[in-house]
């Protein structure tokens, strides 16, 4: 009996000094973990694999939740229903590279209103659609890079132009600054009907239709891809290439086939390296994924941001310098 009465009093004790220590947990601390959200195109598009472990970093720096989310597959369905997901989850910030960006930009200006802070990455979102910040590459000064690059390799010529979607406002963009280049030289250069060709970000449909450009135009005298989609797939490429594959004109040999391509994925130095393309554009998604968790953070604090687009720059790889880049 004295044994349990001693008993009560002990775990009464520890109860009022475990409520004393919650008491003094300050609000800080008792807060909920940010959770911010980083939307890509498609999970499928091994540029992005480079977004995501910049986020995964910076979230950790930070010490906020990172859901790296998207459609599998090229969706603009797909990316908007994972976008109306977010909003009604309440997320504490959005950062989305818009696969369509007029189908995209009304579920922008929805999450806005709800109070949840979106920036774009990669690509970006139109003007109404109330975007607070763009992370990523200035597409259109890497279209003139590119076709800087291209005009180099060739003098003139006939070329055609592979894209992912159509809507895309990145690629657009890439585009124009290529075109806009070429056009300086007028009557040197000429674009092939039906360009350009969209892909939809489909790796395996971009090599289809490298092939079936190589296959229907024998003249054919260059290509410019607004993204890596076919060079992703390597070795597949280098087959879609066909006997062209020994005409691609390098820093050393003095083929007649130019390609000019955004992004040096692993796969694509590669190619660089064997003299299966003339030049790439290098962006820097790791540092697109990285930045932007850093511009929701201070948008979730309440922080003004000095600027709206944060560029995170490119530069032309050719065989000259690609041993630069790779590991």
């Amino acid at each position: 009996m004295s044994q349990r009465k001693a008993f009560l009093p002990l775990r009464f004790g520890v109860l009022v000094l475990v409520l004393i220590a919650a008491l003094a947990v300050s609000p800080v601390a008792l807060a909920q973990t940010r959770v911010f959200a980083v939307v890509p195109k498609s999970l499928d598009n091994p540029f992005f694999a480079d977004v995501e472990a910049g986020a995964a970093v910076a979230a950790r720096e930070l010490g906020v939740e990172l859901q790296f989310v998207g459609p599998p597959t090229h969706d603009i369905a797909g990316q908007i229903a994972v976008l109306e997901s977010l909003i009604e989850s309440g997320v504490d910030g959005i950062a989305v590279s818009p696969t369509d960006a007029a189908s995209v930009s009304p579920v922008i200006r929805r999450a806005i209103e709800a109070g949840i802070p979106v920036i774009t990455f990669d690509s970006d979102a139109l003007p109404d659609s109330g975007r607070i910040a763009f992370v990523g590459t200035d597409n259109y000064a890497g279209g003139v890079a590119a076709g800087e690059a291209f005009i180099r390799a060739l003098p003139r010529g006939k070329y055609a132009i592979l894209t992912g979607g159509l809507g895309a406002a990145n690629l657009n963009a890439r585009i124009d600054g290529f075109r806009d280049v070429l056009a300086k030289f007028p009557g040197a250069y000429e674009e092939i009907p039906g360009s350009p060709f969209p892909s939809d970000d489909d790796i395996q449909r971009a090599v289809q239709i490298v092939e079936d450009l190589i296959t229907a135009n024998p003249d054919l005298d260059g290509i410019f891809m607004s993204g890596g989609w076919a060079q992703f797939a390597g070795e597949a490429y280098a087959q879609a290439l066909g006997a062209r594959a020994n005409d691609v004109k390098t820093e050393t040999k003095d083929g007649s086939l130019v390609i000019v391509a955004f992004d040096i994925l692993e796969a694509q130095l590669r190619l660089i390296k064997n003299g299966l393309s003339t030049a790439n554009v290098s962006q820097r998604p790791y540092d697109m994924g990285y930045q932007s968790m850093y511009v929701l953070n201070r948008l979730a604090n309440g922080e003004t941001l000095e600027q709206e687009f944060y560029d995170t720059g490119v530069a032309i790889v050719t065989e000259a310098n690609v041993d630069e880049y790779l590991n």
